[in-house]
């Protein structure tokens, strides 16, 4: 069965692990889905960062796929 962290570990660990490539990052939704997002949580239309998403979504359950690997 693969390890669940939340979104906020597996990118801490895809920054600090050169080693570490991943090949998709499956997001559950987090507890409170439905809740409003504010204008400050949001990025430009362009794009956006990790440091847009709002923590709740941040704290959701996350699993790291790898090529030839299960999830982490």
């Amino acid at each position: 069965m693969p390890r669940t962290l939340s979104l906020h570990e597996i990118t801490d660990l895809l920054e600090t692990d050169d080693s570490i490539e991943a090949s998709a990052i499956v997001i559950e939704p987090p507890e409170n889905a439905t809740a409003p997002v504010s204008v400050e949580d949001s990025a430009d239309e362009e794009g956006g960062t990790i440091n847009n998403l709002p923590g709740s979504l941040l704290r959701a359950p996350a699993y790291l796929i790898q090529d030839g690997y299960d999830a982490v």
